[in-house]
């Protein structure tokens, strides 16, 4: 059998699942959380050694590295905004040359793309239940595309890929920039007097004022004891005529000492001196579906500052609450609802052949129903022959199998695999026939393992 192999993980991606407390399984992350971690415990740096972790390929994660405070840098970032339009994506990037952290549905598109060119199609996408988190860098000028990096290896154009806008604006599910702490412009900075927060010591509130896209002001209450230790926060932004709490946020090993409560008190009182209504997006961490506690005190939260939720208007949250607007005390369940950012190359290959090869209906987000023949027509040449290649490497596993089968016997283990692999190749031969393949369980089981994590 072959040896065990392993992939570098992301550090990064190992903390943020434990974060969302579905540790150690390789469950994928909300770009929100990857915020929370990288403003608020921060993260070490890309020349420490810490950057990254081995882990053994299709197996759990491991625990995440213990770092010393002094190696994780909280105090890089100013802040995270959210990014609700793709014109808003174009300020951020052309205008302040912040980082743009998105997730996203896949379709078959994003397996070959044409120089890595990622744009609506016609006929409309069709989209699997798999997500995606890619880091926009850059506007290119004179075009409607956004640059961005994939962890997919040899992927698109050298590893890079161009988003248009109007992709962004129609399916991107989650959107967050980061606002580097060199480039932040400050207009004005407020620290409280020194207070004690219950068992975790002495803090302070610092308020600072910064400029958003469109010259919005942009509103940081921070709890802590310094940019490098903060215990909790609230972003709040000043448009015209709303202000929306972006995001509030305690640390769980700070929370029951009265923090949240601060940030509350912080945020009423900016409204009571703006006299501006109060508008709440609840992000997917927060989603009934994904936390029931937390959607609870979610509930809670909007209750107490004097919102209800209302249909969702606004781009890129589960859920939005307003004050002012007779709405509803439990917020109907977002459609669509998108699954945690968490797809490998090979997972999206997966998806693919299924589509290609499976003599059933498919089911895409339990809605549009997929025949073969339909599925076949939906891929590019390129894209097939991306499939044809992934299946190529399972059929050495399968030959070894007979080989040591023939020659000294198998274990009972390695009798079922085989007889599994048997079976399923005997089944899709006849329906397409140049791809010598065994499917489901066992393709699964080595094309989920070529991707690894994807944050």
């Amino acid at each position: 059998m072959p040896a065990k192999s392993f992939i570098n993980v992301p550090y990064s991606y190992i903390r943020a699942v434990e974060v969302e407390g579905r540790h150690p399984e390789d469950a994928g992350v909300w770009c929100i959380t990857a915020c929370r971690l990288h403003y608020g415990e921060g993260l070490p740096l890309p020349s420490d050694p810490a950057w990254s972790q081995q882990v053994a390929e299709g197996g759990e994660l491991p625990p995440s590295h213990k770092i010393p405070r002094g190696r994780l840098h909280s105090d890089l970032l100013a802040a995270y905004r959210m990014v609700p339009t793709g014109f808003a994506a174009y300020e951020s990037l052309a205008r302040k040359k912040e980082r743009i952290l998105i997730g996203l549905p896949l379709s078959p598109n994003w397996i070959a793309p044409d120089n890595g060119i990622i744009e609506p199609s016609d006929p409309p996408e069709i989209f699997f239940d798999r997500t995606h988190c890619v880091s926009l860098d850059e506007w290119m000028p004179g075009t409607p595309l956004f640059h961005f990096r994939n962890s997919w290896g040899d992927w698109g154009l050298n590893g890079s890929g161009y988003l248009h806008i109007d992709y962004f604006d129609r399916f991107v599910f989650e959107s967050f920039a980061f606002v580097p702490s060199i480039s932040s412009q400050i207009e004005s900075t407020h620290v409280s007097n020194p207070f004690r927060f219950g068992t975790v010591g002495t803090g302070t509130l610092k308020r600072r004022v910064t400029r958003a896209e469109n010259d919005d002001r942009f509103y940081s209450f921070v709890i802590g004891q310094d940019d490098k230790n903060k215990f909790g926060w609230a972003f709040v932004r000043e448009r015209h005529n709303v202000l929306d709490l972006e995001d509030i946020y305690v640390r769980p090993e700070f929370r029951g000492n009265g923090i949240g409560g601060q940030l509350l008190s912080a945020v009423k009182s900016l409204r009571n001196l703006k006299s501006l209504p109060l508008r709440i997006p609840i992000h997917w961490p927060e989603s009934e579906r994904e936390n029931p506690d937390g959607f609870r005190l979610t509930c809670k939260l909007v209750s107490q500052m004097g919102c209800t939720f209302v249909p969702n208007s606004f781009p890129k949250a589960a859920y939005v609450a307003f004050q002012g607007t007779q709405g509803l005390n439990v917020p109907e369940a977002p459609s669509p609802y998108p699954h945690r950012p968490r797809a490998p190359l090979g997972e999206l290959i997966l998806a693919a052949a299924l589509l290609i090869l499976t003599p059933f209906t498919y089911v895409i987000n339990g809605r549009e129903a997929i025949d073969v023949p339909k599925a076949r027509s939906v891929l590019t040449e390129p894209q097939i022959d991306r499939v044809q290649r992934a299946f190529d490497t399972i059929n050495p596993e399968r030959y070894e199998l007979i080989l040591k089968k023939n020659r000294q016997g198998l274990t009972e283990k390695e009798h079922l695999r085989l007889n599994m692999l048997q079976t399923h190749a005997r089944s899709f031969a006849d329906l397409l026939a140049p791809i010598d393949t065994s499917i489901a369980n066992s393709i699964k089981e080595l094309l989920i393992k070529t991707g690894g994590p994807s944050l």
